[in-house]
């Protein structure tokens, strides 16, 4: 039995998993006390007791309907790399049903349950025994009993076995090199997407998840074939995931250009915003441009990174600041805008005696857009702390000037 083998059977031992859920809100020095006052304890694996109960505190807010009683066993680094609950809810949507799902990444095995929930046989492909035994325990006590696990890397498992052509597809590549450092080029990732593509091609759907940080433009124009379609799933304030989808292997044409779709996910709660449009939409689209009026209006996160500039504005009946200044401005009110939405009070130079006239309790919330200084920058040169009830856009007008302006949320 190696090493791993016994750490996973002595956490999966009742009274083990009785004492974690007992202590799962105790703080680790204090459990280190426990290990060393405890003698009929001491042969228990107490880091690995740690990141147990660590891993629970996380899993409670990732993937909540697995936080009960049952013994559900984290890994730590598996588990802050998976989905959380609702995107992976959301991936099973998009992703939809059939009769076999590949998961080709399988790790913490989060998205294969999830996405496994409409499909009748689902396969988990993971190199890593000690984690794939993990899965195999969570998965019996979830009672989610139509899985064939694959001790292998995603090329040994194409390499040996044939692909139908029904299949739906799943990967979730590891975005880090040798050294540990993030990557987002194709060829960087494991496994290399681009190298294996002549296995996949001909598997009915295929899902592909990405870095929130890729660079969209150049991911697709590095691909032989584009996707049919690229999701983005996020919150109010950050991109979570970027998704690109091929059905059947087919892209729609027009004028000799790829017409790749877009769809975003902006969760909220337990609702979520969604927001769609076309690259060749995007491109022919014309919207106009004005300095600020009344209302400011910022964008989420996820409506920026899917590239939409023209569409929002023109889905929206906004007006546009500046063609590389990603802020649009109206005289009346669009509540369903997906941005954050301001009124604005001022606009001024780029001048301390100026703001300070205007901000007297020289506290602001500041943020940049096609500016050329930082947050920092500005502070130190307007002398502004941070914080209180003003925000201040620094941004670069239709006029080509640089202008504060200066808002209430």
């Amino acid at each position: 039995m190696t090493n791993s083998d016994e750490i996973f059977f002595s956490i999966v031992d009742i009274s083990v998993q009785k004492f974690i859920r007992e202590n799962e809100k105790i703080d680790i020095t204090d459990l280190l006390l426990k290990k060393n006052k405890d003698i009929d304890k001491k042969n228990w694996q107490w880091n690995e007791i740690a990141t147990q109960i660590e891993g629970r505190k996380k899993l409670a807010q990732k993937i909540n309907s697995w936080y009960n009683d049952t013994i559900i066993i984290t890994q730590k680094l598996a588990l802050e790399q998976c989905s959380s609950e609702n995107i992976a809810k959301i991936k099973a949507k998009i992703i939809g049903n059939g009769k076999k799902l590949i998961d080709l990444t399988g790790g913490f095995g989060v998205d294969t349950y999830f996405l496994g929930q409409n499909f009748e046989h689902i396969f988990h492909i993971e190199p890593n025994q000690n984690l794939q035994n993990i899965v195999k325990e969570n998965f019996k006590q979830l009672n989610f009993d139509k899985v064939y696990f694959y001790n292998q890397n995603a090329e040994q498992f194409l390499a040996e076995n044939i692909l139908n052509p029904n299949d739906i597809i799943y990967i979730d590549p590891s975005r880090r090199d040798a050294q540990g450092q993030k990557v987002f080029r194709w060829k960087d990732l494991l496994p290399d997407v681009i190298n294996i593509w002549h296995y996949l091609e001909k598997v009915q759907k295929i899902m592909i998840k990405t870095s929130p940080l890729v660079d969209i433009s150049q991911g697709i124009k590095e691909l032989k074939n584009p996707p049919e379609k690229i999701f983005i799933i996020g919150t109010k304030n950050e991109v979570k995931e970027v998704l690109f989808f091929w059905e059947n292997n087919q892209n729609i044409k027009k004028n000799h250009e790829i017409d790749i779709k877009i769809e975003v996910f902006t969760i909220e709660k337990e609702i979520y915003h969604h927001f769609n449009f076309d690259l060749l939409a995007e491109k022919n689209t014309e919207i106009e441009y004005s300095l600020p009026q009344k209302y400011i209006y910022e964008p989420f996160p996820t409506i920026l990174k899917s590239g939409a500039f023209q569409y929002f504005a023109k889905k929206y009946n906004l007006k546009k600041l500046h063609l590389h200044t990603h802020l649009y401005t109206s005289e009346t009110l669009c509540e369903e805008a997906q941005a954050r939405i301001f009124e604005v009070e001022n606009v001024c130079q780029y001048d301390k005696k100026i703001i300070q006239k205007i901000i007297p309790e020289k506290k602001a919330n500041i943020t940049t857009r096609n500016f050329p200084e930082n947050v920092t920058q500005i502070r130190k040169k307007l002398a502004l702390a941070e914080g209180g009830e003003k925000y201040i856009f620094a941004a670069k007008n239709l006029e080509n000037k640089l202008v504060l302006i200066v808002c209430k949320k």
